[in-house]
Formats: C-alpha cells, structure tokens, sequence
C-alpha cells in the first residue's frame, strides 16, 4: 500500500498578513469603482485551531465560496457602503431597508454583485459562480476547520464591521505551500538584479509638443466658426513644450523645451535644454 504525503504545517502570524494581502487586492478594483477614496480596510482577527470550528453572528446570511472561504455581512452593511460611495453619513437610513429609496436600494445591489465577485475571485473562482447560502447555526456545523484556518474582518471607515471572512487552512497553504524536506529557504537576493535604468531602457513612450494654451468661455467655444483665430498664450518665437503623456492622466510630465521647426514636410522640435535625470 502506498501512502500519499500530504504537505502541511502550523498555521502562523504570516498566514494571517498573507490572507490580508490577497483580500485587499481581490476588493482593490472593485473599491477604486466605488469610492473616491479608500472607504474600507482589512484586519487580521484571530488564528481558528483545528477542529474548533467559527460562529458567525445568529441570523446573518453566510456565503460560501467553495469549501475554503465563508464570509458575512451584518443587515445595515450594504446600506453603510452606498452611503460612503455618495458622500453620505455612514448611518444614514440605515435602520430598515424600507426607509431606503428604490435608487438607493438598487445601487446597494449593485454594490454587494461587485462585492460578491471579489470576494469569490479570492478562491480562484469565475466571477459568474453563485454562491451558496447559509444561516449562522447551519454555517457554523458546516465549516469543513479540520487543520484550522483564520478570521478576518473588513472595516468602514469609522471601524463598523462591513465583512466577516473565514479561511480554511488548505487555501492558505496553496498560497504559502510548506517547504519540502532538506528544502532551503533563501532569504538572500538574488546574485544579479537588473539596474533599474535597464529596465526601463526598452519602453516606449508617448511624446507631445505644446504649442500654448487659450481660456475661452463656453458661449465663446459654441460660438467658434470656421476662419476665427485664436490666440495663445506663447510668443510667435517662444520656447515650445515637450512632454511625456501619462496614459489614464490629464497630467503631464515636463521633460524638455525647443524651438518649432521643420524636417522635410514634418514639423520638428530642436532641443534647447537638456534635464535627462527628470524623464522617468
């Protein structure tokens, strides 16, 4: 009879910043879509032992995401997010879901499809997978713990819970696997990094000339017709702009200026300073 070794080992302090690691970047694109600005964050709660099981709060509603993964939210959750997502107070009209308006309600499905979807991208699976459901005391003898796993919890702002997680120990060990017998760990770096400058060296970017700029008020801009000129702010002989265009940014990175000329039947840009440090 052969027998299969199964890899394995305590679960630690590492696993629980691990865990946060991949959850905050399982909700970072859904929370960059919602919200100005960060509107929640994760915390590492607890180590769960093996065969001690978790109990979710009575009452709530438990989604399961595969045999690894269960998470929770309290009743006012979805609401306290759709509030931070408009400039809300976080409390407002949040005690029923029959004070809320139907455009409130309807973006607070919105919110929790996205949420949803995170979530289950945490175990790898397709943002289309429907998740099981399960009542606090039938989730709490179902949790499959038999070599533990931990607890985390997502906070709003003022630190009311939005998430309750737990993790099974064999998704942490998929993303932390144990070493292998007579395995070493080498916490040295490598032999040869690439200098950073060559890295770089083969991206292409994207260079523009600025000619000037003009204000104009929008009954000027509608009332614009075809022969009218305007006027920008450099002289007839200043010093044009080159920069480096920033893909998704208005902004612009100033690297150069030059005097307007002509190459062939092209227009061209003949340096007249030299500032290489400042192109990346």
């Amino acid at each position: 009879m052969s027998v299969v070794a199964v890899k394995w080992r305590p679960i630690g302090s590492h696993d629980l910043d691990e865990a946060r690691t991949q959850v905050d970047s399982a909700l970072a694109a859904w929370q960059t879509e919602w919200f100005d600005t960060p509107a929640i964050q994760v915390q590492c709660e607890s180590l769960i032992a093996s065969h001690t099981g978790f109990a979710f709060p009575d009452g709530t509603r438990v989604h399961q995401v595969g045999s690894s993964l269960w998470w929770s939210m309290p009743a006012s959750a979805s609401a306290r997010l759709t509030n931070l997502a408009l400039d809300l107070p976080e409390d407002y009209s949040i005690a029923a879901a029959n004070a809320r308006s139907a455009p409130l309600l309807e973006l607070d499905r919105q919110m929790m499809d996205g949420l949803r979807a995170a979530l289950t991208s945490v175990c790898g699976r397709q943002r289309d997978t429907e998740l099981d459901t399960l009542s606090g005391a039938e989730a709490d003898r179902s949790l499959p713990l038999p070599r533990g796993g931990l607890h985390l919890r997502v906070l709003s702002r003022s630190g009311v819970e939005i998430v309750s997680i737990v993790i099974s120990a064999d998704l942490l060990l998929m993303w932390t696997p144990p070493r292998m017998a007579g395995e070493r760990r080498s916490d040295a770096p490598p032999a040869s990094l690439t200098p950073r400058s060559s890295a770089l060296a083969p991206v292409r970017l994207r260079l523009s000339a600025r000619l000037g700029q003009a204000e104009l008020t929008v009954r000027q801009l509608h009332g614009l017709e075809v022969g009218d000129v305007i006027a920008l702010d450099r002289p007839l002989d200043g010093a044009i702009d080159l920069v480096v265009d920033q893909p998704g940014q208005r902004a612009h990175h100033h690297i150069r200026t030059g005097n307007l000329g002509r190459v062939g039947h092209s227009l061209s840009i003949q340096l007249n300073t030299n500032n290489n440090k400042n192109v990346l």
